[in-house]
């Protein structure tokens, strides 16, 4: 079987609500992201555009069940780049709905985590959560560090919020 096959396989079993899952855990995105990473470092061949896209579509909606709002975004941002630079027949107005989706998904990040400070046991936590955070973002092909600032960083580098419909715009601002 294919490396592609096996992606898209995979892809649509961990999305799919009948499947093994009844509903995406927590670990579930972080480990259908492992799993399909190392499928791909397998295989010879880079995944086609399309499976890819249909890929981070899919975590999108993982995350977003699992209240993961980071990688939410991050697999939005993944998605929106993978459809605007190989679909080439997409609509301005469909891109204008993704670029919007994925500002709206990086402004929803909550911008801090609440805990006691001082707490000895709350620092191991958020050490361990920032490294869980920094090898997904590895394993999603993401360098920096994954926070709601780097990403919305990020997409006012890339000039995507300027793609963004008027409303929201005016609400990021």
């Amino acid at each position: 079987v294919r490396a592609n096959d096996r992606i898209l396989t995979y892809a649509k079993r961990i999305s799919n609500p009948s499947a093994s899952l009844p509903s995406p855990s927590p670990l579930a995105g972080f480990r259908t992201v492992e799993n399909i990473y190392e499928i791909m470092q397998l295989s010879r061949r880079q995944p086609r555009s399309k499976i890819l896209a249909t890929y981070y579509e899919k975590l999108t909606h993982i995350f977003w069940v699992s209240q993961n709002h980071l990688f939410h975004s991050y697999a939005s941002y993944k998605y929106f780049v993978l459809c605007r630079d190989h679909n080439k027949s997409m609509t301005e107005s469909t891109l204008t709905t993704l670029a919007t989706n994925v500002l709206l998904s990086a402004m929803c990040i909550p911008s801090g985590r609440v805990g006691k400070k001082g707490d000895i046991d709350n620092t191991a936590e958020e050490d361990q959560r920032k490294e869980k955070d920094q090898r997904m973002a590895n394993l999603l092909g993401f360098s920096s560090d994954p926070t709601r600032e780097a990403l919305l960083m990020e997409l006012e580098n890339k000039g995507i919020i300027g793609l963004c419909t008027e409303e929201s715009r005016e609400l990021y601002k």
